[in-house]
């Protein structure tokens, strides 16, 4: 891995740390709220064991060429999830990438990293990195990435609207990778390209493992 990415991953670290303490909650007691919808179920994988769903076909359809242009949201149709997403650079959110929490009548969204990869195109160089809190406190109506944990597989589309057109990316694999695994994780932090990485910290029954649920998808 180059210095520069090598730093890249270790910010991006340091936003998995602060989404554990401030959004990744596990719940307090009897009192904290579940998530709403798609709450996972299953056990934690080792920490780079990728995720399986037998049977589903690989990325295989070319799309018609699109130019780079900003990304303004994501939807995952096999799970229900849609959101919109905005740019902002680790300076402007503190010097790790850390997205805005909920606050009232506005819930915690993803960004796309802006001075890390490269925004989407058809012939992106590099890789598009996108992050986004969950919770263990609150449901999906406050941190819709919740929808995502555990739900995602290989073969599911992610469809991302920018500036230039419309891009479906291609779910290959998912995996949890532990907080301190992840600044060195190779295959996250490595020029791909045509790739997306969709970042955010993993939930197992409720609670936050010290991991983040990292989501793989490519343009066919």
């Amino acid at each position: 891995m180059s210095p520069a990415r090598r730093r890249a991953a270790g910010l991006l670290c340091a936003a998995a740390l602060v989404g554990g303490l401030s959004a990744c909650q596990a719940p307090a007691g009897p009192s904290a709220s579940p998530l709403s919808e798609g709450g996972p179920d299953a056990a934690a994988p080792s920490s780079a064991a990728p995720s399986q769903r037998p049977g589903t076909p690989g990325p295989t359809a070319t799309q018609g060429r699109v130019a780079s242009g900003e990304l303004r949201s994501l939807s995952v149709p096999a799970v229900g999830f849609a959101a919109k997403v905005f740019p902002l650079t680790v300076a402007q959110m503190g010097g790790a990438i850390d997205p805005p929490t909920y606050t009232a009548g506005r819930p915690s969204l993803p960004v796309r990293v802006a001075d890390r990869g490269v925004q989407p195109a058809s012939d992106a160089a590099d890789t598009v990195y996108v992050g986004c809190h969950t919770s263990a406190r609150n449901g999906a109506d406050r941190y819709p990435c919740n929808v995502l944990i555990r739900r995602v597989a290989p073969g599911d589309r992610i469809v991302a609207t920018t500036d230039a057109g419309t891009l479906t990316y291609t779910v290959t694999h998912t995996r949890s990778i532990a907080y301190g695994d992840f600044a060195g994780d190779e295959e996250t932090w490595r020029v791909q390209p045509r790739r997306l990485v969709f970042v955010m910290c993993d939930i197992v029954d409720g609670r936050g493992n010290g991991a983040n649920w990292v989501v793989y998808a490519e343009v066919p």
